[in-house]
């Protein structure tokens, strides 16, 4: 594969082989202009994604996936993927289909007009029940103030590949890495896109507990984050 490549695209999957070819060939045809590479991670999903997956790579020479032996959870899945990405733009997004592919071009853009090393999607709408998106407000209002990270700003972002060795290597030494949060601390500067995010198919794995963990988890990497900046390279 040419190592000139403008995009990569990193994707954690688990339990989305409903959609997975669907979001396989919008990403297909929106990456269409560029020279790119899509790393699908398996997150030792229990459905047929990775029948799927196995699939696709046979097909096309630009696919590349990762089957992990355990399931290690979307940060660390991703940051699996992350490890094996040559792009001189990274992009991740969740394998559901909530965040549009077509956003791709608008976040590359935002990074070339604005020399932004990181450009993420905020999130406009109500894509979940009120009380979840209360709770979710309250918890990444923190992470803002921690962070720097909008508050709107979801797990669908794209950052320059200057960054990749200083994410990864953090990600890495991190007890609980929180990819977005990592990239946006150590981003020089941060753009944003606004856009609508669709509603998952089926019911949402995340129970309340589960959410107030992984809130702990992400304000935990973002002080972790803080930390680390302090120490002298």
């Amino acid at each position: 594969m040419n190592k000139e490549l403008d995009i990569s695209v990193v994707i954690p999957i688990y339990r989305n082989n409903k959609v997975l070819k669907e979001l396989h060939n919008a990403l297909m045809t929106v990456l269409n202009p560029y020279n790119y590479e899509i790393i699908y991670v398996n997150d030792c999903s229990p459905d047929s994604s990775l029948d799927t997956l196995t699939d696709l790579a046979s097909q096309y020479a630009c696919v590349t996936y990762l089957d992990l032996e355990e399931n290690v959870g979307q940060q660390k899945a991703t940051l699996q993927g992350l490890k094996k990405a040559i792009g001189q733009k990274i992009v991740v997004l969740d394998g559901d289909l909530q965040d549009h592919p077509q956003l791709i071009p608008l976040l590359y853009q935002a990074m070339a007009q604005n020399n932004g090393s990181a450009a993420f999607v905020k999130r406009k709408g109500m894509y979940q029940s009120k009380g979840r998106m209360t709770t979710s407000v309250l918890i990444k209002k923190i992470i803002q103030l921690l962070s720097g990270l909008h508050y709107k700003a979801g797990s669908y972002y794209m950052f320059d590949n200057s960054l990749l060795k200083k994410v990864t290597t953090t990600a890495s030494n991190c007890q609980y890495p929180y990819m977005s949060i990592i990239v946006a601390h150590f981003a020089s500067q941060i753009q944003y896109i606004s856009a609508d995010r669709g509603k998952s198919i089926g019911p949402s794995g995340y129970t309340f507990s589960k959410r107030i963990k992984a809130a702990v988890m992400a304000i935990y990497c973002s002080l972790y984050c803080t930390y680390t900046k302090l120490i002298p390279d």
